[in-house]
């Protein structure tokens, strides 16, 4: 009874193992596959490589640029002399200026 038991424990684990094998064999040779197609064809390796880089670059200028308008951004709201004020109007031909809100 208890050689049954171990021997379908052991044959489990030899499906597992064989099936994780299996994968690795099929991602080896899915890899393998793609480099000799890319070296078949060169130019469209060449012409990928020059589009992820122009699209990295274009993508961190973005990058750096908001980042510098925000800091000038704030930078201007800190050093700015004008200050925002409310106006209540109400049916009385004075305005009053609420400055303390």
């Amino acid at each position: 009874m208890k050689n049954t038991k171990n021997q379908q424990k052991t044959r489990e684990n030899n499906v597992v193992k064989k099936n994780k094998v299996e994968k690795y064999k099929y991602k080896h040779l899915i890899l393998k596959s793609g480099f000799k197609n890319a070296i078949k064809n060169i130019f469209q390796l060449f012409g990928l490589a020059i589009l992820i880089a122009t699209t990295f670059m274009i993508s961190m200028s973005v990058v750096i640029t908001n980042g510098r308008i925000n800091s000038n951004y704030k930078n201007i709201l800190n050093t700015s002399v004008q200050h925002d004020f409310i106006v209540d109007v109400s049916n009385s031909p004075r305005v009053s200026f609420q400055e303390d809100q």
